[in-house]
């Protein structure tokens, strides 16, 4: 085992150990050598700058959860628990940390801020902190602007930042109506964004649009996972967040507002990916001759794969609808 994937051990054995403890001394030292595990695997990808800048907000965020857990569970200051969590997942208004390190970076590094250094953050917040008039707003918000602020990008890793912090408005929204389908949710999240940034980083490059020198072989693979990334119908993905949204509006009013937007942000966020797809591939003339050449093992797999997720959402809506 190397340096690299033994810092990926540690936060992922850091994730499981935070869902199954409840006392908030452990669940801060779960989030601690998280974070330092994964400034090591900045340090060790020679991201300097990039490790600076998420120390400095670690530590803000940090302190500020720290104090609020020291007078947990008062309510007037479950405020700090609730500010210092939102900072450290990239909510709005203190997304701009995040969209400036995604840029720097490598597809790796990126996927696992977008994944597994989120879950223990959002289970803090949903073991401490309920849904309340101040929480609900900023969910809506990070809703609205995200997918707004891909618009017209060009750069993958920023689309991909600002789709990290779509899906988290919606796990922060699922988990508080359903914690086991969050957990399904983010599960899968993190199946498709690691497959995503694997395949990025193997072929990943400094130029504007990113995307020009993947070879051949694997665009035709990177083109369908980004249908899959985007929750595409009829993807299982799209059918999780369907199910979230069949949740809200059959909850109650209070939701209403909050389904809607659900919907239009996530059309807008497909809209995105499938810019940035036609500005991308549509325009290669070897598009169509990729479907036409003899796919490796390799590329096999990566396909079955891909049609076992739609396979799993078709049976999905064939059992419950």
């Amino acid at each position: 085992m190397n340096k690299m994937s033994l810092q990926i051990y540690i936060i992922t054995t850091s994730v499981i150990l935070n869902l199954i403890m409840n006392n908030k001394i452990f669940l801060w030292m779960t989030l601690e050598i998280a974070t330092i595990s994964f400034i090591s695997m900045l340090i060790m990808s020679k991201m300097y700058n990039s490790s600076i800048i998420y120390f400095i907000i670690s530590f803000i965020s940090s302190t500020i959860l720290f104090l609020g857990m020291l007078v947990y569970p008062s309510a007037n200051l479950n405020m700090l628990i609730m500010v210092g969590i939102l900072i450290k997942t990239a909510m709005f208004p203190f997304n701009y940390w995040f969209n400036l390190m995604s840029k720097s970076l490598n597809y790796l590094n990126l996927g696992m801020l977008m994944t597994l250094m989120k879950f223990i953050p959002l289970n803090i917040m949903h073991l401490m902190i309920e849904m309340n008039q101040f929480l609900l707003p900023v969910i809506i918000t990070s809703m609205i602007m995200s997918p707004i602020m891909t618009i017209n990008k060009y750069s993958l890793k920023l689309i991909l930042s600002y789709s990290s912090i779509h899906q988290t408005s919606l796990m922060m929204m699922m988990m508080y109506m359903n914690f086991y389908m969050f957990i399904m949710y983010f599960s899968l999240y993190t199946m498709v964004t690691m497959n995503l940034v694997i395949l990025l980083n193997k072929s990943s490059n400094t130029l504007k649009y990113e995307y020009n020198s993947i070879n051949k072989k694997n665009k035709i693979i990177y083109f369908l996972y980004m249908i899959v990334y985007s929750y595409f119908p009829p993807m299982s993905t799209f059918i999780l967040k369907w199910t979230l949204i069949e949740n809200m509006i059959l909850m109650n009013n209070k939701y209403s507002l909050a389904a809607i937007v659900v919907m239009l942000s996530s059309f807008v966020m497909i809209w995105s990916y499938l810019n940035f797809m036609n500005n991308n591939i549509y325009k290669y003339n070897n598009f169509n001759k990729m479907f036409k050449e003899k796919s490796s093992m390799n590329t096999q797999k990566k396909l079955f794969m891909i049609w076992m997720m739609t396979l799993a959402s078709l049976m999905y809506m064939y059992f419950n609808f």
